[in-house]
């Protein structure tokens, strides 16, 4: 801010000030007294936004923690709408507590009101600039804007993400090499460059597109991913160089140039992304098992074969929202003629016996196939099939990600409802329900679309 002249520093450390954020007031009225120590309306705003921010700490000592707490229970318990009423209430009181707005903005966020999530989040900074989960948190409801795509809300949600790397969550999974991280601006020219994946496989799937963008500056492109993802995805993309993640060795390598997190791909080549339409298939099964897959389904009945999953392993409160229960899927259940195979990679066993036994439908499982290890063989078995009906876990980014049709039953105010989790292609198609509304309606579409 050195270029700025005196009265265009007041006017911005006086706006800060109004905002509440008094420590970047501070710092400007001190650096206009370092150059003109005799400055009055700098000395004045200063003391007003000293004392302003002592009345801050007050406010903060002055809030029982129990209120804290008990906001934090209830928002571990999904109990979103009442999170918002008791915290709303309480900014009026203390309107300069960043935990409060933060957890105001993370309960609207989980109710579907993105904007007001948003400005939640933005009240956080302003109290307090460097938290680094009000960032994150800002970045995903930004990306999580609905139908509608605004490429400037989009790439300043990518920016904001990047602050993921100093949240608790993700700074011990932070690889540290050598080597620098890629800025997207430095050309990659004659460059190797290791990009690395950093959170699930369905992630490294989803993101694996944007590889061949990589490929196209770099002299070389290394993937280090999950072992179990290495033979699908070396086939699916043979002029990069795929391997399973060792970290052992990280402070000593030297076989690359820059490095870079798989989830940052999005923020370097977003353009891309939005330009293009909807990619085709981009992962490669291996072909003789999917004939082997073809001939092992024939043997079971008739086709349609329809692929199903339906709820994950993590079985947070929060994530149960995402999961309806077997019994809400009777709509897709009892489509006539149809032959369902499960995708169900955990807990399935007693969910396919209450399907047999309240509808009468038959699940087919291959006991002989580890769905949650065996990716190659999951995506051969995805191929094989004409239809997979999921909610959204990892069985659809592979069913999708090999060009078989695949249905979503989703629900829209979820944090993973974003354009870095919905993959970009043309087999993924998403059925929404919104939070409060039952699943019926979602259900009856997608068994419409699957009788038609």
């Amino acid at each position: 801010m050195n270029h700025l002249s005196i009265d265009n520093l007041l006017i911005k450390a006086n706006s800060f000030s109004k905002k509440g954020n008094y420590n970047k007031a501070i710092e400007i009225y001190q650096m206009i007294l370092n150059r003109h120590s005799q400055n009055h309306r700098a000395r004045s705003g200063l003391n007003i936004s000293s004392d302003k921010k002592q009345s801050q700490k007050d406010n903060i000592q002055n809030l029982p923690q129990e209120i804290l707490d008990k906001l934090v229970i209830l928002y571990n318990q999904a109990q979103f709408s009442v999170v918002v009423e008791q915290a709303t209430a309480l900014t009026k009181q203390y309107s300069n507590i960043y935990l409060l707005w933060h957890i105001l903005g993370a309960s609207h966020a989980k109710t579907g009101k993105i904007n007001e999530a948003i400005s939640s989040f933005q009240n956080v900074l302003l109290i307090k600039e460097d938290f680094a989960e009000a960032h994150k948190n800002l970045g995903l409801s930004l990306l999580n804007t609905g139908q509608s795509i605004d490429s400037n809300r989009i790439k300043e949600g990518l920016d904001e993400y990047e602050w993921r790397w100093k949240t608790d969550n993700f700074l011990s999974s932070f690889r540290h090499f050598p080597r620098p991280l890629w800025d997207g601006q430095t050309s990659l020219t004659g460059k190797r460059i290791l990009i690395w994946s950093e959170q699930g496989i369905g992630d490294t799937m989803n993101w694996s597109p944007c590889l061949s963008l990589v490929a196209t500056q770099a002299q070389h492109v290394t993937l280090e991913c999950q072992d179990k993802l290495v033979p699908l995805l070396s086939r699916s993309f043979p002029n990069i160089e795929v391997k399973a993640e060792d970290r052992s060795l990280d402070t000593k390598r030297d076989d690359f140039d820059l490095h870079l997190p798989m989830g940052s791909l999005y923020k370097h080549f977003i353009d891309n992304v939005l330009d293009n339409k909807k990619t085709e298939a981009y992962l490669v099964p291996d072909l003789d098992r999917v004939k082997y897959w073809k001939e092992r389904l024939s043997s079971v009945g008739e086709g349609p074969y329809v692929g199903i999953s339906w709820k994950s392993s993590v079985k947070s409160a929060y994530r149960l929202e995402h999961y309806p229960s077997i019994s809400e899927w009777a709509p897709v259940l009892n489509v006539p003629n149809v032959t369902f195979i499960n995708l169900q990679y955990v807990d399935y066993a007693e969910d396919i016996a209450r399907v047999e036994d309240e509808f009468g439908v038959k699940i087919h499982n291959f006991d002989d196939i580890d769905q949650y290890g065996d990716i190659d063989e999951v995506a051969a078995l995805c191929a094989a099939l004409d239809i997979v009906v999921s909610t959204k876990v990892t069985p659809p980014m592979i069913s999708a990600g090999v060009g078989t049709p695949t249905k979503i039953a989703n629900w829209r105010q979820s944090n993973f409802n974003n354009i870095l989790n919905n993959p970009n292609i043309t087999s993924f198609e998403i059925i929404d329900r919104d939070t409060g509304q039952s699943w019926d309606n979602v259900f009856k579409s997608i068994a419409e679309k699957i009788s038609t």
